[in-house]
């Protein structure tokens, strides 16, 4: 009788290990294919991939982005939100094709007014192979004109990637321009609306409407001086 039930104890450890090792597989291999275009933790409508193309045609690339919601980028990717979950968190990672002829040497994000961006840099990809990292990344401009990420002697090659490059800001999402850079003179511009960026602060817009109408109400008074 013991040997009956310690032969039917195995048995039943081995199918429940067959029957459980597709399911175990299947979670492992999502939680290794974490992806910005399709991250649930992004903010809805805000995720995506945009492909830039070069205006000779030496590279074709795949912009993954994502933006987060403020406390939502650690849920991906944790602790490494560099603002502590106070900020919204944008992130980019570009994945150069590989019938591409030139290699990536910088990638623009750009910044229209005062949207108080901060902690540029990268991040690690959780999904092999690692990216290339950038050599520098800044803020270009006193009051701050774009996001750069350059990569100097690290550019990214035909059928590389970069890792996630990303910044953040306290201000949510808008669509404006996005520049890559390429070797052999290559210049791409993402299409359509661009690529996320903050939304200038109020009192920003305020300003820059507050300069406009100065500009039109200067240009009535000289033709009713006239």
């Amino acid at each position: 009788m013991t040997a009956y039930f310690r032969y039917n104890r195995w048995s039943f450890a081995i199918i429940l290990g067959i029957t459980l090792a597709p399911v175990l597989l299947t979670s492992a291999t999502a939680r290794a294919e974490l992806l910005l275009s399709t991250d649930s933790n992004a903010m809805s409508g805000w995720h995506g991939t945009s492909t830039v193309t070069a205006d000779i045609g030496s590279f074709t690339v795949n912009v993954q982005y994502a933006v987060y919601s403020p406390g939502q980028f650690n849920l991906s990717f944790s602790g490494e939100d560099p603002s502590g979950g106070a900020q919204y968190v944008y992130a980019y990672q570009l994945f150069n094709g590989e019938t591409s002829a030139a290699s990536i040497r910088e990638f623009t994000v750009g910044l229209d007014g005062n949207e108080s961006p901060a902690n540029i840099g990268y991040i690690e990809d959780p999904n092999p192979p690692p990216g290339n990292a950038t050599n520098s990344a800044y803020f270009a401009g006193s009051i701050p004109t774009s996001a750069v990420w350059a990569y100097v002697d690290n550019k990214v090659s035909p059928g590389l990637k970069s890792k996630i490059l990303i910044f953040t800001s306290p201000y949510g999402p808008e669509w404006d321009s996005a520049t890559l850079l390429g070797t052999k003179g290559s210049v791409g511009q993402a299409p359509g609306d661009g690529l996320p960026s903050p939304v200038p602060e109020p009192a920003a817009m305020l300003g820059l409407a507050s300069i406009g109408c100065l500009f039109v109400l200067i240009r009535l008074f000289r033709r009713k001086s006239h």
